[in-house]
């Protein structure tokens, strides 16, 4: 069952990534969220609630590659996405990884061009 949660998390990552700029993810609260960057920079840091009104985290402004906005993204969801994205380099489609994903657990994967990204994709058992 953490397995399951664990690839949803990294689905929805994903899914933010590459939808920025648009209301999915974040449902109607997405103009509440993007807000915390306005008036900011990309690097910058921001504080946000989460998703589903989780306890506040830590985020970094960045451009959404959709439309140029920038959108905070949680700092536990960049530095996942890097190991991912780090996991393929000098890699081809389809070969298999592992990653290391943040509780410390380590997972198969395999490497995919997702949404202009190349970067592994958890395997689903």
């Amino acid at each position: 069952m953490k397995n399951i949660r664990f690839v949803l998390f990294v689905v929805a990552t994903v899914a933010l990534l590459t939808s920025c700029g648009t209301t999915r993810g974040y449902g109607n609260d997405f103009d509440n969220v993007t807000s915390a960057c306005v008036g900011k920079v990309e690097g910058d840091k921001v504080t946000v609630k989460g998703m589903r009104g989780e306890a506040d985290m830590q985020a970094t402004c960045k451009i959404s590659p959709r439309d140029g906005r920038l959108f905070p993204m949680p700092d536990t969801m960049t530095s996942f996405i890097d190991t991912l994205k780090t996991a393929c380099v000098g890699k081809k489609e389809g070969d298999a990884v592992q990653v290391t994903n943040p509780k410390g657990r380590t997972i198969d994967a395999v490497c995919k061009h997702e949404n202009n990204m190349f970067l592994a994709i958890p395997k689903m058992k």
